[in-house]
């Protein structure tokens, strides 16, 4: 075999070889990203809600946004209640200062 032939045939066969390493690292890589998800699923699975804890979670949420929305209301009552005392003191208040002053 001429030596230029044994060469490219020794080539050949490294390159070969560099392919075949490579190839099981993706191999490996690949596998281990499978278990990884695999390992991610069962987690999910193990901690999802379930649709009673769905619903217990829910009530939970509309009895809290009931209760705010009733002190929310309530608040403003008393801040709009506010307000018209203010400006009742204020209408009122002015034209008694006033008629006090000018008496005096």
């Amino acid at each position: 075999m001429p030596p230029d032939l044994q060469k490219e045939i020794q080539s050949d066969h490294d390159l070969l070889i560099r392919l075949d390493e490579n190839v099981k690292g993706l191999t490996t890589i690949i596998l281990g990203l499978k278990n990884d998800a695999f390992i991610k699923i069962a987690k999910l699975e193990e901690t999802k809600v379930d649709k009673d804890e769905f619903t217990s979670i829910v009530k939970d949420f509309s009895y809290h946004k009931n209760d705010m929305e009733k002190r929310m209301r309530w608040s403003e009552k008393i801040l709009y209640t506010t307000i018209a005392v203010s400006a009742l003191l204020q209408m009122l208040g002015i034209p008694l200062i006033l008629k006090y002053l000018l008496n005096n």
